[in-house]
């Protein structure tokens, strides 16, 4: 079991899960699944992943079903319906309502648009690509050290405040 304590390594267990995300996109994979798979806790697998790509495994599956659903309607001859149940949609209304609300068109008039990319907009950089072969890298924008100090002191009895923090992971304001 790998003990991931810094950056670099939180970097590599999302790139792994990245990775598994685009092996999965015509099945089902669930950010449960990734963190029992790393040997993680579901919340903090899940704390880990949105801090560095700024979206849930969730929403990035959802968006990248989505990006490919463009891709593969612009590039074949499968229909709408086809694409929808491929997605992971259960009718066609629900993948046109979905589709459209994301791309802001819908899918029947996207193969008008024969160049039109159809990327969503992924903070980390992470897009469909029809010939994803090579390990996934996407980027985190740099800040602080890779290294994390961890120590252990004995501290008095005292009060505490506990403040919700939300947003990104490694730069959450100071108090």
């Amino acid at each position: 079991m790998k003990i991931y304590q810094n950056k670099k390594n939180y970097h590599e267990l999302v790139e792994k899960s990245i990775k598994k995300i685009f092996e999965s996109l015509d099945a089902n994979v669930t950010f449960r699944e990734l963190a029992d798979e790393n040997n993680y806790s579901a919340f903090h697998f899940h704390r880990v992943f949105k801090g560095l790509t700024g979206e849930t495994v969730k929403e990035c599956l959802k968006r990248l079903r989505l990006e490919k659903a463009a891709y593969e309607i612009l590039r074949t001859d499968k229909t709408i319906t086809e694409m929808a149940f491929e997605s992971g949609y259960e009718t066609l209304e629900a993948f046109t309502k979905a589709f459209k609300k994301a791309h802001g068109i819908s899918p029947s008039r996207i193969r008008k648009l024969q160049d039109w990319k159809g990327l969503l907009y992924s903070q980390a950089g992470i897009h469909y690509s029809p010939n994803q072969r090579q390990p996934y890298y996407f980027f985190i924008k740099p800040r602080g050290g890779n290294e994390m100090e961890i120590k252990i002191v004995n501290l008095q009895p005292m009060k505490l405040l506990g403040l919700r923090g939300t947003g990104d992971y490694w730069n959450m304001p100071a108090l």
